[in-house]
Order: structure tokens, then sequence, then C-alpha cells
């Protein structure tokens, strides 16, 4: 919400408060302050300037030659202007030769069909006073001094204040509001607009209904508590509202319409009550029983039920009712959406005479639901969706009607009537006339000053200065024992409900860097907390990643439709969620399984604004619904492993067929980048591979890097992968995780490039942590004094042969006395091997604990490794 210092002044004095310590303090109240902004001043040399002589211009018949003076002892200034609502003696604002306009022109000496036009009159559009057309010159008060700058007259420069006010305080959507919280934390008055009753004319010609198709066991579930229309008439719907109204508007960030419309928006602001004007001759006027003939009513209804209508907006938008929609109608026809906007059927136009001003209370479930379902947010739903003061709408209306008169000159030829209003649960009636205690239900909540002393630490923490806080809020004290308050919540204040909330107000006045900073005393005996067995596993983990220079990253939870289908994964597919937000605050509602999709829009993110190599992970949860009967679909797939139930997956029992599960998962993503230089271009293959000897060595640190399998993957699998580039990697026989370079379809979408060929990797953590559990620990060996001995053996396998295989069989040769360790550095197929066989070469490394090796020790055991791969498993030797 954006404040105006002065505007804010008007209710309470702020005269001995510097910007920075009202930003200061408003932002201590839980007000705060996003930014301070001071608007642009005007030039110092556009002045007040009075017309002395207007004579017509010699060569245009449209222009005229104005004297204008400046004062300053300065000589008249000759000026031609187009306007024609120029007259002798008005006070204008005058630009000078040398000034510039706040639209940035500057204003020269020049000649206008061969006369001298030295300066400017300016108009209130060129005042950038607002952004409504205007005809004619701006003119100024008559009192106003000739050659006193028209910034300083017309309050130009305000200094706006940003405030982020949470959900809970919709009562500070308003300056009444935050007027309030200042009086109490300054401890000084604050006042609010005066208005009589003078206006009233006589009965309203409104018959007002109220209609819910949900019953009335609950008058809340009807979404409207009080509703008040206050019918006007003989105001001209072209009328503007005064420019002081339509700048204070401007700058608060709501665009001037008209009289009507603007004074609405002012009072809004001002009271943090949303009106609607309706142009009473568009809605539907009855013959009401047992009147007289020439006595018409507007027939106007809050109702549910008019599913299937369709409604036009006034931002132009269209929808189709739903019968849940709360709707203002006039004879079963929608004329607007109840607390959200308005209907074109209904508008204000410049032909408009007659109106009525909507003044309600409508359910903030209702509101929200509504504005959610068609996605319309307005001004008047974000305050009805927070709460409003539905006793302050008689206030509201009277303070609409003084306004009104005021701005009209009190013409006696405008008529205000009394409003008609209608409570949920009553019959309507002239306003005044109904009782709003069973509506509006006095709340009171109990408050121990034992327990705030306690929960805020503060020991000399009084009852009368509680008492004092909270008068200041407008909270009575209706009873008093001993340290106990019974506290009567006012109706702006809905979010006070509990002790705590009260005990919190207290705290917010005396001022939270004011309470003391004490340590706990804690027993360590009773402290029954225990560590999850797999933490320090888990902080080893992010710790062996962040080596490996990747930056960690935290994403948005929540995943949408669309980006799964980016992803390539259908509904029936086991990475496709089932598990839902029941009230969504956007598309994003799917509670993810895997995080593929939410780290490949923040690549996407990064690189359209880091061109570099982006390299990222996140440790997250995935979450899934898994039913004992078990789903056919996901049982019967390459990838059903992914939601088996592992001993790693954590879940809550909601019913004895069903339950939720939580799966820990590392996702690492490269985009390439860091392979790439003048030289070469990146394949896929080549990407594939540097990011396995990455992969390897980040397991590495675990010990479990040659005990790792790799596996083909089904292109069903994993369908966002490239499938001929891309692996399951498993460890003791348990899948826990894949890894591969992005398909290029799914390339494309994000905006990644075909020439980067990212890769991803994906593991379920605990699933790791519980198999390298179960695994024997890695022996330890000392460092050798002597030095290795290097052997490159190639051997002819069959082609389906894995690497993995024959590694496997190199490191069980039972006879091994000096084998260190095995390496593959070359594959090659040929004509010369045939069609069917391939070379693997292995670089093999020996070494011996208490003496240098020979090279006869060394070739004996090379050799009988030789002759035991080739009879027991068919691999030769290639000379």
């Amino acid at each position: 919400m954006v404040i105006v210092r002065s505007w804010l002044e008007q209710y309470i004095d702020l005269d001995d408060l510097t910007h920075t310590a009202l930003a200061h303090t408003l932002t201590h109240l839980g007000l705060e302050v996003e930014k301070i902004e001071t608007t642009s001043p005007l030039d110092p040399l556009i002045v007040v300037g009075e017309i002395q002589q207007i004579r017509p211009h010699p060569h245009a018949d449209s222009l005229q030659i104005a004297h204008v003076d400046v004062g300053g002892g300065k000589e008249r200034c000759e000026i031609v202007c187009g306007a024609s609502n120029i007259v002798e003696g008005m006070k204008v604002a005058t630009a000078q030769v040398g000034s510039q306009l706040p639209d940035g022109t500057k204003i020269k000496s020049s000649r206008i069909r061969q006369v001298r036009s030295a300066g400017m009159i300016l108009s209130a559009e060129e005042l950038d006073l607002t952004p409504l057309p205007c005809e004619g010159i701006y003119p100024l008060d008559e009192k106003a001094v000739v050659g006193r700058t028209v910034g300083h007259l017309l309050d130009i420069q305000q200094v706006l204040f940003y405030l982020a006010i949470t959900p809970n305080r919709g009562d500070c959507l308003s300056y009444i509001g935050i007027a309030r919280d200042l009086a109490c934390k300054l401890n000084r008055p604050y006042q609010k607009p005066s208005h009589d009753r003078s206006w009233v004319k006589k009965l309203s010609p409104v018959a007002l209904s109220l209609h819910s198709n949900r019953g009335h066991s609950d008058r809340r579930s009807e979404g409207c508590l009080r509703y008040m229309a206050l019918f006007v008439d003989g105001v001209c719907g072209s009328e503007f509202s005064p420019m002081w109204m339509q700048r204070l508007l401007y700058i608060s960030g709501i665009r001037p319409h008209n009289l009507m419309v603007d004074m609405t928006n002012y009072l809004m602001l001002i009271w943090g009550q949303p009106m609607h004007v309706f142009d009473a001759d568009q809605l539907h006027w009855q013959q009401e029983a047992d009147s007289d003939e020439t006595e018409k009513v507007i027939d106007l209804a809050v109702s549910r039920g008019c599913g299937g209508h369709l409604f036009k907006g006034l931002d132009g938008s269209q929808l189709t009712c739903d019968d849940e929609d709360l709707m203002i109608t006039s004879q079963h026809t929608p004329v607007a959406l109840a607390g959200v906007m308005g209907g074109q059927n209904s508008e204000v136009t410049d032909h408009s005479r007659r109106y009525v001003i909507e003044i309600a209370d409508f359910c903030p479930r209702a509101v929200a639901e509504s504005a959610k379902r068609h996605k319309l947010h307005s001004e008047s739903s974000h305050r009805f969706e927070r709460g409003i003061d539905g006793l302050s709408i008689g206030a509201v209306a009277e303070h609409t009607a003084t306004l009104l008169h005021m701005l009209m000159n009190h013409d006696s030829s405008i008529e205000i009537y009394q409003p008609m209003e209608i409570l949920s649960g009553r019959e309507a009636a002239p306003y005044g006339e109904l009782s709003y205690g069973e509506v509006y239900s006095q709340t009171h909540v109990a408050l121990r000053v034992d327990r705030a002393r306690m929960l805020l630490g503060m020991s000399d923490l009084s009852c009368e200065r509680c008492i004092d806080i909270l008068d200041g809020l407008e909270c009575d004290v209706v009873d008093q024992r001993n340290s106990r308050l019974v506290v009567s919540i006012p109706s702006h204040r809905s979010d006070l409900c509990r002790e705590v909330d009260l005990i919190e107000e207290v705290a917010r006045m005396i001022g939270l860097d004011e309470i003391p900073s004490n340590f706990p005393l804690l027993d360590p005996r009773k402290i029954t907390a225990r560590e999850h067995p797999n933490l320090a596993f888990y902080q080893r983990l992010k710790q062996a990643v962040s080596d490996l220079g990747l930056c960690e990253v935290v994403v948005y939870p929540m995943v949408s439709e669309t980006d799964l289908k980016s992803c390539l994964l259908s509904s029936d597919h086991p990475m496709y969620p089932n598990l839902k937000i029941v009230n969504p605050m956007s598309e994003h509602h799917l509670l993810p399984v895997t995080l593929m999709s939410s780290m490949m829009k923040t690549l996407s993110y990064n690189r359209s604004r880091r061109p570099s190599a982006v390299q990222m992970f996140q440790m997250a949860r995935g979450y899934y619904r898994s039913s004992s009967s078990g789903s056919s679909s996901v049982s019967a797939h390459g990838l059903s492993w992914w939601r088996s139930g592992h001993q790693g997956a954590r879940g809550y029992i909601e019913n004895t067929t069903d339950h939720v599960c939580e799966i820990s998962l590392l996702h690492c993503v490269w985009d390439g980048g860091d392979l790439k230089d003048s030289s070469s271009r990146v394949t896929a293959e080549s990407a594939f591979y540097a990011k396995k000897a990455v992969i390897e060595q980040l397991f590495g640190c675990f010990g479990a890097d040659s005990a790792m399998q790799y596996h083909r993957v089904d292109p069903e699998a994993l369908p966002f992968l490239h499938p001929a580039y891309s692996a399951i990697i498993s460890l003791s026989g348990q899948y826990f995780g894949y890894f591969g370079v992005i398909h290029p379809q799914v390339a494309r979408h994000w905006n990644l490039g075909s020439d980067q060929n990212c890769v991803v990797a994906e593991i379920q953590f605990d699933v790791l942590a519980d198999t390298l559990d179960s695994r024997p620990s890695r022996p330890h060996r000392p460092l050798y004094k002597y030095p290795l001995c290097l052997r490159d053996l190639a051997l002819v396998v069959a082609k389906p042969t894995q690497v993995a295989e024959v590694m496997q069989a190199i490191t069980e040769y039972p006879k091994r006395r000096y084998f260190h360790g095995a390496e593959l550095f070359d594959v090659f197929e040929g004509e010369q091997l045939g069609a069917h066989h391939k070379s693997l070469a292995f670089r093999i490394s020996y070494i011996w604990a208490d003496g240098t090796l020979t090279d006869r020790q060394v070739d004996k055991e090379m050799n009988g490794l030789c002759e035991y791969l080739l009879t027991q498993y068919g691999y030769d030797r290639r000379s």
C-alpha cells in the first residue's frame, strides 16, 4: 500500500518525525516500509503568473497572445496560447524560458506563426497533476501570489511510503488504521473525519433483499453480513473530481475517472471500506405493492445461484457465473461480482444522473473464492479478503454524503436519500433502525499479565502498561481481576482472537527491540529429541556436492501440470504427482515426485540471465500417495522402484489402505557450458561421460565408486532424458537414481539450446545412505613407500559385455598378490575385431608393501590374470 505523508498528517500530528524516523516507527509496528519515494518537484522557473492582457494572434484565429506578469520585477512575458478558457486577471502556471516540464520538455523562446512566444501557460495534464485529459489551462487560486513557484503552491512534491501490509492486518489498508497504530505507539491522539446527517432528504427508493442457496443455519455462509445502498440524485456523470483529489489518487496508484468513482476510491483509502457506484437508471425499477403508480423502487439483491449467466466486468473481462459466486443482482440479472468488480451493464457514464452507492460487508471467504475462481483481483477484493470493519459502514455512508455535499458546493439540487440497509437474516430497513448485536456480536478475550511477562521475558511489565496499550488500540478492558484482564475486541481487529494475539500487540507497542534477551534455562537430562540417523550422511553428501563446484538452490516446492508436460511426463508415469494442494494459490498445485521440472525452470531462469556455465543442486523432498493394493500401471512400469516404499521412505498413515510417503532427493544439474571452449563443440557423448566421471568422484567420497553399476534406460521410463546417453544407477543391487543428457525436445522447450547438452542426475539419498550402511566398510590402506608398477591390458570381448562385468572379473582374480587397481582408458571397435567384438583397454597397477617390484614378479601375476580371464570368461588378450 502507498501512503502519502501529507495525507496521513491530516489524521495525526507527525511534524516532529523525519521521514526516516517515521519509516522506522512504521516498520517496528509490523507495517514494513519497503521504500520511501519523493515525487519529482516542479522546476522553480514554473511560477504563478497573472494574465494582464489578451489580444488575438494576427496570423491564426485559434491562437491568442497573452501578456503575463510573472513577478520578481521581470518584464511581462508574451506567450502564444491556444486555450480558449484564459481570461484577463486569471492566475496561471507559467513556464518561463529555460524551465523543464515534468515530461522532460524544455521551454525555449520560439516563434509561432511569426510571433515570438517567451514561455508557456500550462494545463493540469502538463503539470502532471492527473493522467486524465483536461481541456484548457489549469486556473490557480485567485489569492496565489504572483511570482511564487507553483510547486510549493500545489504541494507537488510529496513523500510516499510503500508499506508491505501482512494479510492479518486488513485494518491497516487504510489511513485511519495506520493513524490508529501510530497514535498508540507515539502516545498521541488521532482524528477521524467529521461528518453530519443534515444531508438526509427522505427514504431511499431502493428495495434490498438477501438470498442464499445454502440456507440460514450459518449466517457467514451466506457471504454477506451487511449491505447498505445510498441513493444519490442530480450529479452529472461527466463531472470531474477536484484536482487535489485526482492528484492524491494518481500518486497513490489509482487512476482517476469521474467525481462519483473518485470519491468512493478516496474514501476507500481513508476508511479501508470498498464501495461501488451503480448507474441507477441501468438497474431495474419496479412498482411497489400498495403504492402510487408514480412511485417505483430499484430492485437490488445479494444472492447466489446465478450459475450460467454471462457477466462482463468493468475491466472488460467476460466470465460465466458460478452457482457459488456471490452476486449483486437487479431483477435476477447480475450487475456486480460481490466484493470483486462491478459490471459494464450498470457502469457510470457521462450520461448518468442517478446513482446507488454500495457499502457492504462481504464474507472474506466468499470474496476470495470468487476472485480466485475467475482470476480477478481488485483493490476491493484485496480488502474484503482480509476483512473490513462492518460496524463502520454507517460512518462511511455519512462521510460519503458529507463529502459529496462539500464537493458540489452544497448544491440544493443534489438529493441524497437516507440509505437502506439489510443484515444477514433480517429484513431491509432504513439506516439506524436495525440492531447489529447478533450479526456483530462482541468478542472477549482474556489476557493474563503473568503469562505476558513469561512469554516476553519482561518481569517488570505491569497491568497498567498493558491496559494503556490496549486502550490505545481501542481494545476496551471490561473486567480486571488481579492480573487477569478481560478485553473487548473492536470490530476492526478480527485478527485478535487469542491471548497470544493480545500479548503480541503489547510487545509490538512496547517495541520488539526493547524486549530483553535472556538465554533459556534447559535441563539436558530432560531433552529427549534424537538426531535422525542419516543426518550426518546428509551433511557429508551436501558438502561433497558443494566441493565439486555446484551451487545449492532452494526452489518453490509445488509444480504445475504444464511444467510436467514440458518434461514429457504422462499422468500414468511413476514420477507424475498424485498429491494435490486443496486450496492452491496458483496453477502450481501438485506436490512433486521428482525435482526435474522445477530444476529445469530454475536452470532456464539462470541461463537467461547468466550465459556462463550453471552448475547447481537441490536437496528436497518428493511426495506420493501409495495404496496398499498398489497401482497396476505403476507396478508394471520400468521405473516402479522410484515409488517402491523402500526403507528410506518415511510416511504417515492416513487410513488402513492409504498413506503418503516422502522421499529424500538430491538433484544435480550441469548445463554443459564448462565443457565448451573456442575450439570444440560439446557433444551429448562428451557431456555424458564427463559428468559420469564427476558422479563417480562424488560417490568415491563414500567408497562406493567401484561398486556402482549402470543400467540401460527404457525411453519410456525416463522420457525427459536422451535415450542413448542416460543410465540408471544401482548399488548392491538396489536402484537409487539416474543421470543423463536432457532430451532435445525438453531442452528446446526450456530454451536451453541444442549445443549445450545439459546433464542432470537425481538420486534418492535415503536409499543410498541405507545401502552404504549395509555394505562392509572399505579396508584401510596405508600409504606405500615403494612405487607403483603399471601394465596395460587390452581384452577382446563380445560387444554386449559391460565394462563393469570385466572390471569385476579383474578385481576378483583369486591368485592376485600385488594387484592395486584397474582403470579403463580405451574402447575400440573395428574391422580387425569383427562385427561382434570390441576391445577394452585397462591400465592395471601393482604394488608391494615390502619392496620394489621386479618385472618378473609383475609379469608372472599379469600372465596368470590373462589365463584366468580367458578360461573363466572367454576374454582374450589382444596382441
